[in-house]
């Protein structure tokens, strides 16, 4: 049996829906969105449009022209990081923050134009919302929340930490790269300004696609992160400001286009509810049999209903990364090894530098997968 349980890196397999979509582009995808007047490029216009409307459904967002599409969730984290922010900024995030937040902010504290605070968060995955509100100040421009951490799976409380930066009149972004897909989103009541989300992960299309939904107020706040040819206002030097051609300069990914939007109908069909217990369910298995086993040590919070289906184990026995190679040489059983490119989380959880071995599931995945996967983890702990 091989069994994929790194599903919050990329998820495997895609749903049948969308190797159909991204075949039929093939045949079917001819033609230059905004460039060509072939029957091809409308078709993929009215994809586009479609899936626009699709997110705006999932995150309950009303301007589906501001769904601006990028090859993934960290092109749009900086072209938010660097587009808003102006010298002398102050911005707050979690403790648990992914490098795709962490290296653009770091990135502009070197050339000393901001500086930046992290809300302390608990080794169970609970964050102090009071340290939060007391580290806002006059310059704070931008609050930055992962909705659920990639290392633990831990779900952040960002209804609270919107009404927190709703309340002082802060920009609120969050990274739905883990959550998209999986967790219920909801711009309108979590008070969520941008939502940066991947295509690729639990929103079950290809890779190279993802996006930003930016409110209507903000966009001309923000400056293009490229600038180029829109197929829009062509007798103009200047970058259009008309959304959402204003960020989407160049070719568009098209092939990841149609395959989300397919990823996207796949999700509405199973709905939010049953992906999440399911995945949810999966986990808990094997949870139950080593939370009690002293030769791991499991990482977040032990309540799994407040976490998405991920979890990190920290062997004790013996090293990580063996660990993790045995499992995936004897087994066939996929992992993440390591850091998980989030060195903040894992100095939260106490788990830097050796860091962990992170099972993460799908829908996709299987209640007898996960009971294989238990019995392979005995046993790689009992040959050490």
């Amino acid at each position: 049996m091989k069994v994929y349980l790194d599903n919050s890196a990329t998820s495997f397999p895609k749903p049948l829906a969308v190797e159909k979509a991204v075949m039929n582009w093939f045949k079917d995808g001819n033609g230059n969105v905004n460039r060509s007047n072939g029957s091809g490029a409308r078709h993929l216009e009215r994809i586009i449009y479609e899936t626009r409307e699709a997110l705006c459904e999932l995150f309950n967002f009303e301007n589906s022209d501001h769904i601006i599409f990028t090859k993934n969730v960290t092109e749009a984290l900086n072209l938010v990081i660097f587009g808003l922010l102006k010298r002398k900024s102050h911005v707050i995030v979690t403790g648990v923050e992914h490098n795709g937040v962490i290296r653009p902010l770091e990135q502009l504290k070197e050339r000393g134009w901001l500086r930046y605070d992290c809300v302390p968060v608990s080794r169970t995955g609970n964050l102090d919302l009071d340290a939060l509100t007391s580290l806002i100040t006059p310059d704070t421009k931008l609050i930055i929340a992962t909705h659920a951490s990639n290392v633990s799976g831990d779900v952040m409380p960002i209804e609270a930490i919107g009404e927190i930066a709703k309340n002082n009149q802060i920009p609120f972004m969050v990274d739905a790269a883990q959550s998209a897909g999986i967790l219920p989103i909801d711009m309108e009541k979590q008070n969520i300004d941008l939502l940066a989300f991947t295509g690729h992960k639990g929103l079950m299309g290809p890779q190279g696609i993802g996006g930003i939904a930016i409110r209507p107020y903000l966009a001309s706040q923000i400056q293009p992160l490229i600038y180029g040819g829109t197929g829009s206002y062509s007798e103009q030097l200047t970058q259009p400001d008309v959304m959402p051609d204003r960020f989407e300069s160049g070719t568009q990914n098209t092939l990841g286009i149609v395959g989300l939007h397919a990823g996207l109908q796949t999700i509405k069909a199973i709905g939010l509810d049953r992906i999440l217990e399911h995945e949810q369910q999966l986990i808990k298995i094997l949870q139950d049999a080593f939370e009690q086993d002293s030769r791991v040590r499991l990482i977040g919070n032990m309540d799994y209903t407040k976490r998405v289906g991920v979890l990190s184990m920290d062997f004790v026995t013996i090293d990580n990364a063996v660990a993790a190679y045995e499992l995936n040489k004897q087994f066939a059983v996929t992992t993440r090894v390591g850091l998980q490119c989030s060195p903040l989380a894992h100095r939260v959880y106490d788990t830097y530098p050796q860091g962990t071995v992170r099972f993460s599931t799908s829908f996709l995945n299987t209640v007898d997968e996960m009971h294989y996967v238990v019995d392979a983890v005995k046993q790689i702990l009992s040959q050490n």
